[in-house]
């Protein structure tokens, strides 16, 4: 356009204003986002200051259950992984849900706090394995499963249509 009205000179206006603008977005981009993280740790400072600390509601349930479950036998134990997997009857899904809870030493399987349906401590396993099979009998979906092998307690069979939580899993065990 430059180039059009002035000749040579808008030519190279243009251009001078093109590579300026070329380096000046990304550097602009940067302080933006260099803004927002100092923005958000000011927040989270205030809040904090204020007695309002980040909370997240499913890893409260996940340590409530392992403080509680077997009458605190797991109460010092620190959680590395949780998630919640469907509990599954055959290939039929039940409408309950229990939490798988990973520790520093063991496996744990709840349906509540009171109800322990699987543990085993981590040195224990001796295979984990990964099967596709079967369907949801509700969603028609494939169902995967995840195998935990253990020399002293029974084996366990962890079922869901969601591969990436059986993948999360094992990848953690």
């Amino acid at each position: 356009q430059g180039a059009k009205q002035e000749g040579a000179k808008g030519f190279f206006k243009g251009v001078g204003k093109g590579v300026l603008g070329l380096v000046a977005s990304p550097v602009t981009a940067v302080l933006k986002a260099g803004h927002s993280v100092t923005q958000g740790v000011t927040n989270t400072a205030i809040a904090i200051k204020r007695g309002k600390l980040p909370y997240d509601e499913d890893y409260a349930e996940a340590n409530q259950i392992l403080i509680k479950v077997e009458t605190g036998k797991y109460s010092k134990h620190s959680i590395r992984y949780f998630a919640e997997f469907p509990i599954y009857k055959k290939t039929k899904q039940t409408e309950e849900e229990g939490m798988l809870i990973v520790t520093e030493q063991a496996l744990l399987f709840c349906k509540s706090e009171k109800k322990l349906l699987y543990s085993s401590q981590l040195g224990e396993i001796t295979d984990i394995a990964v099967y596709e099979g079967g369907t949801d009998d509700k969603t028609r979906q494939k169902l995967y499963h995840l195998y935990v092998y253990s020399k002293k307690n029974r084996n366990y069979v962890f079922e869901t249509v969601h591969y990436s939580l059986i993948d999360k899993t094992y990848s953690i065990l």
